[in-house]
């Protein structure tokens, strides 16, 4: 049930990057049973560049990004194709950021909110995460390695604190994160794909093997961006929500709710019944939930009596 059994079918080296302690929630343990090749965290790091940060949640993205540039080209002068799962450290206050880093300036106005030194220091770090990503990425883009390399970012969760995401007229905008494909030309087969298409963590998966491993069979529980169609994607997450292009459908309260208006991203407070095509949409992925459980739990049986 792993995503990264087909990587491994494909005689890939399978790796677990983090800026965060191996400990933490057992990840060094954890990760290898999933079929990752190897787990480097914060200590790993931390050793090769002989540094120590003194961020609380882990070690500064600018190392974890310079430690996927030397795998990046390990992978490559050893003819071996890689497949890394990077996770950055987060931005929970506390956070420490290097001396060098200097932060542009923030404005708690352009959120409407007034001067809070906890929230800056949370827009510090998002901003020092996503300018070390696109300077990654403006390196691969002048490397080589850019006509080979896919990358897939996106985040876990909205940056929280800034607005009441649970008032009616925010319900998106409480789950919808951003998610960024680099693709290579020669395998580019997200052109056609508009870019405000709805989808979930669920289909990312997907998406990759088609444009990585577009021989090889999977479990598909999501389905590839490059065959869906805005009228016909939609994104869900467990609290209970599916967002589709019109608006979203709040299952907890079994209404719909549209956007204000063709460009918004703001709902309008107005319910509406949930439509015939978004309940079978509904019905269908709870029925593939139930059963990516029911295999789960064989797959845990037939490894535990082995």
């Amino acid at each position: 049930m792993s995503n990264v059994l087909p990587f491994q079918q494909n005689d890939y080296r399978i790796t677990f990057l983090s800026g965060g302690y191996s400990a933490w929630r057992n990840h060094s343990n954890f990760w290898p049973i999933q079929g990752f090749d190897h787990y480097f965290g914060r200590e790993d790091v931390e050793s090769h560049f002989n540094i120590k940060s003194d961020n609380p949640w882990g070690v500064y993205d600018e190392y974890l990004f310079e430690y996927l540039k030397k795998q990046s080209l390990d992978a490559e002068k050893a003819n071996t194709p890689l497949f890394s799962f990077v996770m950055t450290t987060n931005n929970h206050p506390p956070v420490k950021l290097p001396t060098s880093y200097k932060a542009p300036p923030l404005s708690m106005a352009d959120f409407n909110q007034e001067f809070d030194e906890e929230k800056i220091q949370m827009l510090e770090e998002f901003h020092y995460q996503t300018d070390l990503l696109g300077k990654f990425l403006t390196w691969l883009k002048h490397n080589e390695l850019g006509e080979k390399i896919i990358v897939v970012a996106t985040g876990d969760h909205i940056l929280k604190g800034f607005n009441n995401y649970s008032a009616t007229n925010l319900k998106y905008l409480r789950y919808a994160v951003p998610a960024y494909f680099y693709v290579p030309e020669a395998y580019d087969k997200l052109k056609n794909v508009s870019p405000n298409i709805t989808a979930s963590h669920t289909d990312l998966f997907s998406t990759i093997f088609e444009l990585a491993l577009s021989d090889t069979k999977y479990y598909s529980f999501g389905k590839p961006l490059m065959e869906n169609s805005i009228d016909k994607s939609f994104g869900w997450i467990d609290q209970g929500s599916y967002l589709f292009d019109n608006g979203i459908v709040d299952v907890k309260t079994n209404k719909e709710y549209h956007w204000q208006d063709s460009a918004s991203t703001i709902l309008a407070d107005t319910e509406h019944p949930i439509s015939k095509d978004k309940s079978v949409i509904i019905a269908q992925n709870r029925q593939k939930t139930m059963l990516k459980q029911y295999m789960l739990i064989q797959d845990y049986e037939n490894v535990s009596v082995k």
